[in-house]
């Protein structure tokens, strides 16, 4: 999920009381404004991220990441990072030599724990960035209710013009425009869209610039009593980034048969799973 774009989009919606709301909407029984529906709506994020469950799925994805190529992968996620098993490229399954390699690339992830975290350094650098900026974003949008989608409230969000960025990440968060759905009366991100309603440019444009309509959708489902999972990411930027390391430009992926590991797996039980058929 480019994990950095989209522990974005997931954050972009961390709501305090500092913006008036004059537009309400339904949750369960009562009269919410669309801030207070948000703020309910993270408040059950963050929970649900500090008793996080890890999950095997399989992804389906085109990106850069795979050079342009529809990829399968089996993912096994696991405290030290996401161990990927490669099984189809274009809808063929892998040859013989190709999968020795991918047995080989994941046996040395197993074998040197410390190479699977070097791996996901950039990703975790990001999200503890992106951490850092939870604080300001209820300064950053402004909320409207927009209807409703199935049983998800429709809330659009756009640029607060009373906000000045200070910073890159500040600049590009500032940038957004979209819609946000938050499943009722659950409370939880069931999915979110935006664009970058201008050009945003870092240092003049030297250090980099992301260009106007720019996008991402996410769609998100529950696949246990309080766990959700990213189903559709979508992510298409046009510009050179050079702030945001992780971040893949160009990318749509599946996310499919999602099922919860089970507790103080080693890595070497984590890279059995992936294997297909796995029980």
């Amino acid at each position: 999920m480019m994990r950095t774009m989209l522990l974005l989009i997931a954050l972009l919606i961390s709501g305090l009381p500092s913006i008036a709301q004059s537009t309400a909407v339904q949750s369960a029984s009562e009269q919410l404004t669309p801030l207070q529906v948000v703020t309910a709506m993270v408040r059950n994020e963050k929970q649900a991220r500090q008793h996080r469950t890890f999950f095997r799925y399989t992804s389906v994805e085109r990106s850069e990441r795979t050079g342009g190529h529809l990829w399968k992968e089996n993912v096994v996620e696991t405290p030290d990072g996401q161990l990927r098993r490669l099984v189809e490229e274009d809808g063929k399954p892998l040859n013989p030599d190709r999968t020795a390699e991918e047995d080989r690339h994941i046996a040395a992830l197993v074998a040197d724990p410390d190479a699977l975290r070097d791996a996901d350094a950039d990703r975790r650098a990001d999200e503890a960035r992106l951490e850092k900026i939870l604080d300001i974003l209820p300064k950053v949008f402004l909320f409207n209710a927009d209807g409703m989608q199935d049983d998800c409230v429709r809330i659009a969000f756009r640029p607060n013009p009373a906000f000045t960025p200070s910073s890159y990440d500040e600049r590009i968060v500032h940038g957004l425009a979209g819609t946000i759905l938050v499943r009722i009366p659950a409370e939880r991100l069931c999915g979110i869209e935006g664009h970058l309603i201008d050009r945003v440019s870092f240092g003049f444009g030297i250090l980099g610039h992301i260009e106007k309509d720019s996008r991402f959708r996410v769609t998100r489902t529950p696949v246990t009593a309080t766990d959700w999972k990213s189903t559709r990411i979508e992510v298409h930027l046009d510009g050179k980034i050079l702030l945001l390391k992780s971040i893949s430009r160009d990318q749509d992926a599946h996310h499919s048969g999602a099922e919860p590991l089970p507790l103080h797996l080693s890595l070497a039980q984590a890279a059995a799973f992936t294997w297909p058929g796995t029980p």
